[in-house]
């Protein structure tokens, strides 16, 4: 007798955990961030199930202007459609092929449904730092890999206190934050975030492994902390092979005078190319950005008997301070 077909693979849900607006169907995207993480360089797609796709009309001032389509494929999809309706503040209904979101905001071009609007406005930043530190998410101080021979330099004003530490803080006027931790709470230049752009110019970019391990953190400390984190725009401030802009980005990286904005750090203490992950609370942006351009608020380093412990363990090889790549 013939071998029974192989069992279907049981694919991860559309959208394993919505951390992204919902804006139209380009950013729902195909399969999720499970989807892209687990089975990346695999050319297999979920069947799509007959009866078409579920519709959401979202509506501004009456007039639909946007439709998102999510296609019927099988496994997980009621459950996905679920997580969909629950991000656009509407009730789920079993079978339902249309929803209507209707109080829609127009952000630019881009209508965004009440929720996020809502959940952006009840967001409080102080208790969201506060969750991530008792669920472990602030991480100790880590020396990132370029930065390390520079700090050691510093080891040649170990005896000298008022001349250590005005050198610590040179360096830090040049590169930022040196010891470097994620979950605390830092600021960058407003001119700097006011040219971000959308990490979604293509949409093939929505599967490279980097951005969907971005949105599976979020979703971690999510659920971790319990509290919905309102992410209405993922976008870059980090430079492409543009110079023009790559000379722009870090003359308004520098701006000193102009005002900052809040920003906390998810990803980027160590061991990711000097770029950090960075959520900014009041805008519900997720953006990429070099690491030494986040300035923190207030200086990790007490005092010059603290920094001299630090550099004492720069100097260990086995230390915990340092990451993975130094001493490579």
């Amino acid at each position: 007798a013939a071998a029974p077909p192989p069992p279907k693979p049981s694919y991860p849900p559309r959208l394993n955990s919505v951390v992204l607006a919902i804006k139209n169907t380009d950013e729902v995207g195909q399969f999720g961030g499970a989807y892209a993480n687990v089975m990346p360089h695999v050319a297999m797609r979920p069947a799509i199930e007959k009866g078409g796709p579920i519709v959401f009309r979202l509506f501004v001032d009456g007039e639909c202007v946007s439709v998102v389509e999510v296609s019927r494929v099988e496994n997980h999809f009621e459950k996905a459609v679920e997580w969909i309706c629950d991000a656009y503040g509407i009730t789920y209904v079993a079978g339902k092929s249309s929803y209507d979101v209707r109080g829609c905001t127009l952000v630019g071009d881009v209508p965004l449904a009440p929720s996020y609007f809502a959940a952006l406005r009840d967001f409080d930043a102080e208790a969201f730092l506060k969750k991530m530190s008792d669920e472990g998410f602030v991480t100790a101080a880590r020396l990132c890999k370029c930065l390390h021979l520079l700090v050691l330099s510093l080891v040649s004003l170990y005896d000298d206190d008022v001349a250590l530490m005005a050198a610590f803080k040179a360096l830090e006027r040049v590169h930022g934050s040196v010891f470097r931790q994620n979950g605390v709470l830092c600021t960058i230049p407003l001119a700097l975030f006011e040219m971000r752009r959308s990490v979604y110019g293509e949409r093939a970019k929505l599967w490279r492994d980097a951005t969907t391990l971005d949105l599976a953190l979020v979703a971690e400390i999510s659920a971790a902390t319990g509290l919905k984190i309102p992410v209405l725009e993922f976008a870059t401030v980090t430079p492409s092979v543009d110079l023009d802009r790559a000379a722009a980005l870090a003359t308004a990286a520098w701006d000193v005078e102009g005002p900052r904005l809040k920003v906390v750090p998810l990803r980027g203490d160590a061991d990711w190319g000097g770029r950090s992950l960075l959520y900014v609370p009041v805008h519900g942006v997720l953006l990429r950005c070099y690491t030494r351009w986040a300035r923190p608020e207030t200086s990790f380093i007490r005092d010059a008997t603290h920094l001299k412990e630090l550099l004492g363990d720069a100097v260990d090889r086995g230390s915990s301070l340092l990451s993975s790549g130094s001493y490579s």
